[in-house]
């Protein structure tokens, strides 16, 4: 009995490891992983997620004695949500989360306890996650604060000082960007597919340019309408569908789409077997728009030989003129410093925002030149504010029922004037991007910025004589005196922070392909890769259609222009419960998945980013109208860090 059960489990983690791209498993690690999941008390999915994450993030891809070790620590650190903790002796417990705006933000003790977060199963992630965070130790009892949990380029620069008060950036958002509300839910059929379809004829006119297909130059088929049979080769072009529309997506239930234009949105069968006997990688999910090359002799069914999965945008330049403006004029040949982080920023048991306040402590230390925010700022998933019961304390041991705006004026706002009260010389900008979570946000995707006025404002007393505004965010008064602090971006949003593109789209788009794709002949660690590599590829923030059932997403087809990348990003910045990591992708662009401030009621993960100048002689050997690629993945440091 005992053999059969060891048995079952090393079937169970060994399937696991397949799905994330781990082929091959000598039987001798996979009896120790089976023993590590005996005794740390993790399920074949954690395991797995955690290899992922640590292939990815340690660039190796095979699991031998040398690296089972160090994957041994993390799992060690991911198990540990679920066992009591042990305090570091001597570490100061957290400050009482009673204190009111005005002294949050006093300088903190350098040891304050921290505790990881167990990661996400990518077989059941919400259940999950939700049962795990429910084993986690509270905020208060977390340790080893501060560690780097994933990073990227550290070892090839030289530390540096916290970022430069003084330093001058300047934040551009795309004019792509939704801007105000518009009105939604009211999409019709025709809308959609008016809209699906220009995605569809855009996308394609950039892959048949792109890859050259029809030139005859490189090879690649000639192009085919969709349900045209023949008995040669061809190259056909359309969007990925499931064709049992109901459930995951499988091997044997991908179709290709065609134009209505030109073939009057005929679908066929795509014959994935060929690729998987020849060992030729492929990533296929709903929406996708492809050009498959293969035979179709019967009109119905092509049997795909390769796979072109989109066309990215080309890669940013900037003049020489430019780049020394930024670099010499602007930041006086200094690294730009970025901190970003998501939301939610209280734990799940109070609305006491005490990651958050220790956020603000982080900034302080560091003084970046930016900070980049992503929603839920009141989450909706709370359970306080799901039952109503939003409260601020307005006299001692005296509670009064707010809105939402209140706690976002009280908790967001009023932690940030704070700093800048505090700090009078931090030049720090800050940029808010909501969240379909935020209960103080529009929930229809794409978001428009969030609105500081919700109606008449009135002002209530709190304890200790600060005043609140209801009905107002308090926003506007961080820009008061002609100072552009804060920054209030749609999701998803592209800007330039200087010269470097930034992406950030705070719905959780690397999870829901990651939960409905279909894929095979992956290099191991490449799977989170390849997900994002995706959005740089389909030119979207969301290229998912339809949306999971699985997920709640108010998805407006009809604004689809909102979610598209107007160009690369040479950041994108997307919040997921997949591990953090971060990574280069397509050579040109650095994807970064920060993790979560808080994972239910214990803390959770930010990420800090230095963005080094391009070297000066190399700015001073050319003229100021020559052109020169970004280079990022170059350029920049990143550290993930456990708040």
């Amino acid at each position: 009995m005992a053999n059969s059960t060891e048995d079952r489990s090393k079937h169970e983690i060994r399937e696991a490891l397949k799905k994330v791209g781990l082929k091959k498993v000598d039987n001798k690690a996979l009896i120790q992983c089976v023993a590590l999941a005996s005794t740390l008390n993790v399920q074949p999915e954690q395991m797995a997620e955690c290899w992922e994450a640590f292939s990815l993030n340690k660039g190796v891809s095979e699991l031998t004695d040398h690296t089972l070790q160090a994957y041994r620590l993390q799992l060690i650190k991911v198990s540990e949500a679920s066992i009591n903790p042990t305090i570091i002796p001597g570490a100061v417990q957290s400050r009482s989360t009673k204190r009111q705006a005005s002294n949050m933000v006093t300088p903190p003790n350098t040891k304050r306890p921290n505790h990881r977060q167990t990661a996400a199963s990518t077989n059941n992630p919400a259940a999950k996650s939700a049962s795990t965070s429910n084993k986690l130790p509270k905020y208060e009892s977390r340790t080893r604060v501060g560690e780097v949990v994933a990073s990227f380029n550290l070892s090839h620069f030289d530390p540096i000082a916290p970022g430069n008060k003084h330093a001058s950036c300047t934040i551009t958002p795309s004019s792509d960007n939704i801007l105000v509300p518009y009105r939604h839910m009211f999409t019709t059929l025709e809308d959609r597919a008016s809209a699906l379809e220009a995605k569809l004829n855009e996308l394609g006119e950039q892959i048949i340019r792109q890859h050259g297909i029809g030139s005859g130059d490189n090879g690649i088929a000639p192009l085919v309408e969709i349900n045209v049979p023949g008995h040669d080769k061809g190259c056909y072009i359309g969007r990925i569908c499931n064709e049992a529309h109901q459930g995951k997506m499988n091997q044997t239930s991908v179709v290709i789409e065609g134009s209505s234009l030109s073939c009057g949105g005929a679908r066929i069968n795509v014959d994935l077997s060929t690729l998987k006997s020849e060992k030729i990688p492929y990533s296929l999910f709903s929406g996708q728009i492809v050009a498959i090359e293969g035979m179709n002799p019967t009109g119905r069914s092509v049997v795909a030989h390769r796979i072109c999965e989109g066309a990215a945008h080309g890669c940013n330049k900037s003049t020489i003129k430019d780049l020394r403006h930024h670099h010499y004029e602007k930041q006086d040949g200094s690294a730009a410093k970025v901190v970003t982080a998501c939301g939610p920023f209280s734990t799940s048991d109070n609305l006491d925002y005490q990651p958050f306040v220790d956020l603000i402590h982080v900034i302080m230390e560091q003084s970046p030149d930016v900070v980049i925010l992503t929603g839920p700022f009141v989450d909706m998933r709370h359970e306080a504010i799901k039952a109503g019961n939003v409260q601020l304390e307005v006299d001692d041991n005296v509670h009064q029922v707010v809105p939402h705006e209140a706690l976002f004026a009280n908790k967001i706002s009023g932690l940030i004037e704070e700093m800048y009260t505090t700090e009078t010389e931090i030049s720090t900008q800050f940029v808010l991007v909501p969240s379909l979570e935020d209960a103080t946000a529009r929930m229809v995707y794409p978001q428009v910025p969030i609105q500081d006025h919700s109606g008449r404002p009135e002002v209530l007393k709190l304890q200790g004589g600060n005043m609140v505004e209801v009905g107002t965010l308090g926003l506007e008064r961080l820009n008061a005196g002609g100072l552009k602090r804060i920054h209030c971006f749609s999701n998803p949003c592209t800007f330039r922070i200087n010269e470097t593109v930034f992406g950030v789209s705070s719905t959780d788009t690397l999870f829901h392909i990651s939960a409905e794709e279909v894929n095979s002949n992956l290099e191991p660690g490449s799977r989170l890769r390849r997900i994002a590599q995706h959005m740089l590829q389909q030119r979207s923030y969301y290229p998912l259609y339809p949306p999971p059932a699985s997920v709640s997403m108010n998805l407006d087809v009809k604004k689809m222009d909102g979610f598209k990348m107007p160009c690369r990003p040479d950041v994108l910045i997307v919040p997921s419960r997949l591990s953090p990591f971060v990574t280069s992708v397509l050579e040109t662009s650095v994807v970064l998945n920060p993790g979560h401030l808080t994972k239910g009621r214990s803390g959770g993960t930010y990420a800090i980013m230095d963005i080094h100048p391009i070297k000066r002689e190399k700015l001073d050997g050319a003229g100021d109208d020559v052109q020169l690629l970004h280079n990022i993945p170059d350029r920049v440091n990143v550290a993930i860090k456990r708040i």
